[in-house]
């Protein structure tokens, strides 16, 4: 964004572009790879010598998560279903009801069905259904003690309260599910959380503390040699310095998330990177070749009906089409990405699309849609305390209280907005950040020596 020096011509732009952000949660592929393919077939052969006992329990919920992470939704919750209604019958059955191994391992395939029904549901965006499976899970996991796994449903519950933009709630439920984790000595747990509370303080602007995080995670991720974990890592790291328009930084990040995504075939999340490299292009103003990468990406999503990265897409495109002038068609990606961000109910998404709407109506002179649009990524933003969308949205009604004329309401928005972006950027923030990020990469030294 370029500098204020005294007064903002009516054709200033303020676009808000997407990042992309994941829970640590393996990524979505679309291909089937030779490893998959193996493990359902593996499991597959199984089932067909299994009785209604709990490895047969075990092997519908294993192939749930597999087919969920494969993007197949409609068939890992069949699984899933299936290893719901054998175990429930289990847990009733008077011949194995006293034999406690087997009525545990039963209650326990009942809590690891809740938990991949509720990732089905994450999936789709449905939060609310979401919401009660994994709630189910960790009451049940409570029941029989199974520590892991009721660290695993707090976590659960901790990605769809951070999508929903409740960060008190999400660290909550992270920093629980954290210290099961630490008490476990679970490493993957370890990385799993520590990279999502690191989400969450990016969502809040607190960096230092979102990059303290990402950096703890990924030291781990690296000793433990998880690819997954580490190109996720990278990118969220990416992100920070994307946002702070340290391009640089931003495109060393990426590349390196990029090619360990190439290497292990994982095209999802390929297309998540593909969308953070166009936000470097475009804050470099190669419009051409961000918006190639954007398009890129969106196909990719459309295959697996994610609406939280295909509204993220949609945003981005608008703002490129915007900033070429091209308002009407802006505006055509900015609605339909405001839609389904409306119909998974996230807020943060709806704000800064709202925000971006609203900027798109002033550079056309519809100025009460304009006025209207701003007004409500306000009290968007201020519902779950993200300061970003808030500066820029504050910035915006300057914007057009300026362009019309109305000088004193110009004014008080142009002071909320400093107040806003003084809240955001300090040195001291930046200062920690680096710090941060010293402390890793001397610790690394000190192991390898």
């Amino acid at each position: 964004m370029k500098a204020i020096k005294n007064k903002i011509k009516s054709n200033f732009f303020i676009l808000v572009l997407l990042l992309i952000f994941l829970n640590f949660y393996i990524p979505k592929i679309n291909c089937f790879s030779q490893n998959y393919r193996f493990k359902i077939d593996s499991l597959q052969a199984l089932l067909k010598k299994d009785k209604h006992d709990t490895a047969k329990i075990n092997h519908l919920n294993d192939l749930s998560d597999i087919y969920e992470t494969l993007g197949s939704l409609d068939t890992s919750l069949i699984y899933a279903q299936q290893a719901l209604k054998i175990s429930t019958i289990l847990t009733h059955d008077k011949k194995t009801n006293n034999i406690i191994s087997i009525k545990k391992a039963a209650i326990k395939g009942i809590a690891d069905a809740y938990l991949n029904i509720g990732f089905v549901y994450y999936d789709r965006g449905n939060y609310l259904l979401a919401l009660r499976n994994f709630s189910n899970s960790q009451k049940i996991c409570e029941v029989i003690k199974y520590k892991k796994g009721i660290s695993s449903a707090y976590n659960a519950m901790g990605m769809v309260y951070d999508d929903q933009g409740n960060y008190a709630k999400a660290l909550e439920y992270y920093y629980k599910a954290l210290h099961i984790s630490e008490e476990l000595g679970d490493k993957l747990g370890l990385i799993n959380k520590l990279n999502n509370i690191g989400l969450v303080y990016f969502s809040q602007t607190n960096y230092p503390k979102a990059i303290e995080h990402f950096f703890k995670a990924l030291k781990i991720a690296e000793e433990v040699n998880n690819k997954h974990a580490v190109l996720n890592i990278l990118n969220n790291i990416g992100n920070i310095y994307n946002l702070q328009k340290n391009n640089d930084k931003a495109l060393e990040y990426y590349q390196k998330s990029l090619k360990i995504a190439n290497e292990i075939g994982d095209l999802s999340f390929s297309s998540k990177i593909k969308n953070n490299l166009a936000y470097v292009y475009f804050n470099l103003s190669n419009y051409s070749t961000a918006l190639e990468y954007f398009l890129e990406a969106l196909e990719i999503e459309k295959e697996t009906g994610n609406n939280y990265s295909i509204a993220l897409i949609l945003n981005n495109i608008g703002n490129i089409f915007n900033i070429q002038k091209n308002y009407a068609e802006a505006l055509k990606y900015y609605l339909k990405s405001l839609e389904l961000s409306q119909k998974i109910n996230d807020k943060k998404g709806i704000s800064i699309t709202l925000g971006n709407i609203g900027v798109a109506y002033t550079q056309i002179g519809n100025f009460n849609k304009a006025e209207n649009s701003l007004k409500l990524a306000i009290e968007y933003s201020d519902s779950i305390g993200v300061l970003e969308s808030k500066k820029l949205a504050e910035l915006g009604l300057f914007q057009l209280y300026d362009t019309i004329g109305n000088y004193k309401l110009a004014l008080e928005h142009y002071k909320k907005y400093i107040v806003a972006r003084d809240s955001i950027t300090n040195d001291e923030k930046k200062k920690q950040q680096l710090h941060a990020e010293m402390n890793y990469e001397f610790e690394k030294k000190q192991a390898i020596a």
